[in-house]
């Protein structure tokens, strides 16, 4: 998994090749920061991560949960 500024980021290597998936991206906020990531037991991923609102002072913003609907 890899965060950056703009985007959150988990890959996945299955018979020698990497895929790549995008958990969330966003223009206007940055996240990516404090990333956890789990696989469930039916390998479904499963991520928080803390979206930044505000550079003030001590960072403030969101802790946001994302995972697959299917």
């Amino acid at each position: 998994m890899f965060a950056d500024l703009a985007s959150v980021v988990y890959g996945v290597r299955a018979h020698g090749r990497w895929s790549t998936n995008t958990i969330v991206m966003s223009a206007e906020a940055a996240l990516g920061q404090l990333v956890e990531f789990a696989l469930d037991g039916r390998r479904r991923p499963h991520a928080t991560f803390f979206e930044v609102a505000s550079t003030d002072g001590p960072p403030m913003g969101d802790i946001v949960y994302a995972t697959v609907t299917n």
